[in-house]
Formats: C-alpha cells, structure tokens, sequence
C-alpha cells in the first residue's frame, strides 16, 4: 500500500486497529451484560464440554497471541527499504497480518463466552485489552519499531512529509 504521508499511514493504520478493536468488544460488552444482568447462561450445557472449552479456548489464544506476536517483533525488526514510504508500506502489511491475529483471538475469547458464559473468558479478554492497548499504533510506537534514520525518526514524530526526506537526501548528494 502507498500512503501520502506518515500521518497518512497513522490514521489508516489507527482505523484499522480501532475497528478489529471495537468489533469483537460489542460483541464481549452485549454478552457481559447478558451474562450480569438478564442471567443469561451457558449455550452449551454439558459440563465435560464446558470443561474442555475453558481449557482449550483460552490456551488456544494464547499460543495464537504470542506465536503472532512474536513475527511481528522479528519482522518489524527486519523490515527493508531504501525510503521512508516502502517502509512503512512494509511496516504495514506486518502490522496487518498482527491486527488480524488480534481479532481472531478476540473472536475465539467471545466465542467461549458465548458457549459456556465461564469468567475465565472474561478475564482473558481484559488481559488481550491491555495487551492491545500496549500496541496501540502511535508515532512513537512505529520509531521503536521500525529501523529507521534519524531524518526519518523526525518525519514520523513531527508529522513532517517525504518530501522533507527528498529534500534532505537531495541536500546530502544522494
């Protein structure tokens, strides 16, 4: 993907991120509150089932969660390009394929809930939340991440353009 500018990249990166956000957490927030208030309980009644579910949903998230992870760490780290925009544009499709590790273990968690209405969902999605309010996109949070120049760290906090970066290279004979 191409991007006009770094805050270009910032508000397409933060809606996408919002939106695997808030998606599963309507869904979690109805549920919670059917749960507390209308005493809604468990769609699935054995308890052998429930059993396995509470075992398996959460610990399948969480092998999910830190296998995604960690490759984004490792490719974010690793990501190439001779400008500013390509990397970013890399940095992007990363950050995609981790956003969607995100909302499938939110779906996974909201789906236990659904099954047996058990408070370990609960707790685990408030653990995913913080989590992903850890990896909330920001400037500074794409500077730590990115192998970046000092120019380009600049660009990127101070919402500058890549024409800034042009110019700058241009200046120094590149």
């Amino acid at each position: 993907m191409t991007f006009k500018s770094p805050e270009h990249f910032h508000n397409k990166t933060g809606f996408i991120f919002h939106v695997v956000l808030a998606l599963p957490l309507t869904a979690f927030a109805f549920l919670f509150l059917e749960i507390k208030n209308n005493g809604r309980g468990a769609v699935l009644q054995g308890d052998t089932v429930n059993d396995v579910i509470q075992i398996l949903f959460p610990l399948v998230t969480a092998v999910i969660f830190i296998f995604g992870y960690r490759k984004f760490k490792k490719s974010s780290r690793n990501i190439k390009g001779d400008t500013l925009p390509e990397k970013l544009s890399s940095y992007f499709d990363v950050t995609m394929k981790f956003y969607i590790i995100l909302g499938i273990t939110s779906v996974i968690l909201v789906l236990g809930l659904y099954l047996t209405a058990l408070p370990i969902f609960i707790l685990s999605y408030v653990f995913l939340l913080f989590f992903m309010s850890l990896q909330r996109p920001t400037p500074q949070k794409y500077v730590k991440d990115l192998p970046l120049r000092k120019d380009e760290r600049e660009v990127i906090l101070h919402k500058g353009s890549f024409a800034q970066l042009q110019d700058s290279d241009q200046q120094l004979g590149k």
